[in-house]
């Protein structure tokens, strides 16, 4: 056992003797697979304290007061996300949104503002995908669980060392669960591995295997592993390498992360409202749990930059970009050469859009001077 290695243990043996004497609140999320021949895979996460070095947004604590009217409760846990990217606020104010029916909110519109906290390193908000990611075995996700689940025990492992490598991590044996993940039979027909034949992984997520061509169209387009494989591969190129850049960003509050927007954008989290306004929600928008073919979510969380320049305008009831160094003002007037968009009150309704265009080809060229605001009404 190396040194590094050593430590490690240490802090994990003197972390056990401690919730012996005193057990902290702790999450346990479980799912069964039965088409992959394990009978249970389980995560086990203190998620609650892997969250408290993130800042506090007045809004949420406002919004947590038990005497405050409920709607009024989760717009404040909204404006504290948006307004403050208050990581708190997120994974609350998703939690309100699978809670809340009065105002039709679906879990569609949840899985936007859990996807928010995990880019941003929340462990609550991991622990909620996993949920939502496990809890159909129809919709079974197992590549993006996979992916969550390995990046949680990156987040406590940056918690507890910073000399950690992301491959290196193996915090209380979380890699052992997730490898229950993998599939080991046909994820359509359950067909194992014979003499006669050799059952071939998914190039995409490799946690899924396939005994034919037939099997694995099926899988794509019936099951939406497609999408899937998308979502996975924007998360590895955008969000596995920039992780704990990110992270430490968002806990010192710091508004302006290029990588965090870039990633926004690649998974649709910024998209226009008009993009899912319209969307079939006769099962609560469970079909729309992944994403589309190009792994894009099907709703964003905001089409705007979270924590720069947003501001809710009590004179029109409206969030409102507001850079104010360009003579904007809060009745929407453009004093200066920018461009205003705002959102309604209504945690579901938007009169405008940010939209960000962002070149392929070009990753290193900085955020801001590659963003265009795009204003129209609904």
């Amino acid at each position: 056992m190396g040194r590094k290695q050593k430590l490690r243990q240490a802090k994990r043996n003197t972390a056990a003797a401690a919730a012996k004497k005193d057990p902290p609140p702790t999450n346990t999320a479980t799912t069964t697979n039965n088409n992959s021949g394990c009978s249970r895979a389980t995560i086990n996460i203190d998620a609650v304290n892997i969250d408290t070095r993130f800042p506090i947004s007045d809004f949420y604590v406002r919004g947590m007061d038990t005497n405050t009217d409920l709607m009024e409760r989760f717009d404040l846990l909204k404006r504290g996300a948006i307004e403050h990217g208050c990581l708190h606020s997120m994974v609350t104010y998703a939690h309100f949104s699978l809670c809340v029916t009065s105002r039709n909110l679906t879990v569609h519109l949840a899985i936007p503002w859990y996807l928010e906290g995990a880019i941003r390193g929340s462990g609550r908000c991991v622990q909620n995908l996993y949920k939502i990611y496990t809890k159909d075995e129809a919709l079974l996700t197992k590549a993006l669980t996979l992916y969550w689940m390995k990046m949680y025990s990156n987040f406590v492992d940056w918690d507890n060392s910073n000399d950690s490598d992301f491959e290196k991590v193996d915090f209380d044996g979380l890699y052992d669960q997730t490898s229950n993940f993998i599939e080991r039979s046909c994820a359509i027909c359950g067909k194992e591995d014979t003499e006669t034949l050799t059952l071939k992984q998914c190039v995409g997520c490799s946690a899924c295997c396939y005994c034919g061509q037939e099997c694995q169209s099926a899988h794509w387009e019936e099951h939406n592993h497609r999408s899937e494989c998308k979502q996975l591969k924007i998360l590895n190129k955008y969000h596995k390498p920039y992780a704990k850049e990110i992270r430490e960003a968002v806990i010192r509050g710091d508004t302006n992360i290029p990588a965090l927007e870039k990633l926004r954008y690649k998974l649709g989290l910024s998209r226009p409202l008009e993009d899912y306004v319209d969307l079939d929600l006769s099962d609560r928008g469970k079909q729309f749990l992944v994403g589309r073919n190009d792994g894009t979510l099907w709703a964003g969380s905001f089409p705007g930059l979270i924590g720069q320049h947003v501001k809710w305008c009590e004179e029109i009831g409206e969030f409102v970009i507001n850079e104010e160094e360009e003579g904007l003002t809060c009745d929407g007037e453009n004093q200066g050469s920018s461009t205003t968009a705002t959102a309604k009150g209504s945690a579901l309704t938007s009169s405008s859009s940010t939209a960000t265009k962002m070149s392929e080809d070009d990753e290193d060229t900085t955020m801001g001077s590659k963003r265009e605001h795009k204003t129209r009404g609904l």
